[in-house]
Parts: C-alpha cells; sequence; structure tokens
C-alpha cells in the first residue's frame, strides 16, 4: 500500500529525531555507567570494559526494574531534582524528604 500524502514532517524534523535518538542511547548508556550496571551485566564485554556495551538500555532497564518502588522513586526523584539545577547533594536530600512524606502519607 503507498501512501497518499507526504508526510507532514521537513527533513529538518527527521534529521533533529534521529539526533535526539542517538543523544537518548548516549544518555541511557552514561546513565548505566554512572550507575555500574555493568557489574551485574552477564556479558563479559560490560564487565572487562567497566561500561554497558549495548545500545538499547536493557541492563538499566533491567536493573532500574530490579530495584525496590521505593529506590526507584528516589532516583526518579533526584534525576528530576537535578534536571532542575540542584547539586547532587541538595537534589539526593530533596528526593529523600519527598520519599519520606510519601511514606508518612500513605504509608508507601
Amino acid at each position: 500500500m503507498t501512501r497518499n500524502k507526504p508526510s507532514g514532517f521537513s527533513p529538518e524534523h527527521i534529521a533533529n529525531f534521529h539526533r535526539t535518538q542517538q543523544i537518548r542511547r548516549d544518555l541511557l548508556r552514561k546513565m548505566g555507567d554512572i550507575l555500574e550496571v555493568w557489574r551485574d551485566c552477564t556479558d563479559k564485554a560490560c564487565q572487562r570494559g567497566r561500561s554497558c556495551r549495548r545500545n538499547d538500555a536493557a541492563c538499566l532497564r533491567g536493573f532500574m526494574g530490579a530495584l525496590p518502588d521505593q529506590d526507584r522513586r528516589l532516583t526518579g526523584y533526584m534525576i528530576q531534582n537535578g534536571a532542575a539545577g540542584m547539586k547532587p547533594d541538595a537534589a539526593l536530600a530533596q528526593a529523600q524528604a519527598r520519599i519520606a512524606a510519601e511514606i508518612a502519607q500513605d504509608g508507601g
């Protein structure tokens, strides 16, 4: 089946999309390296290189999925705080306070 209408996206939009996808892959790999997910990886090349060798972030997703819910939320809040411009120690402290408030409010 052929398309009757051309895409509504310009070549610039398409190029930006592909560039963003590459940045996303690089960012996810870097986050995996910061969290040292390679330590539990079954791929020996990742362990030897002390860095994730995959492009699909499967190791990072597996690592985050294995974390308890509270730790996963803490990590997410820390990332949000850091993206908002907070320094790492302040981002952690605010994330911990938010988790504590959530636990106090509804027990989890």
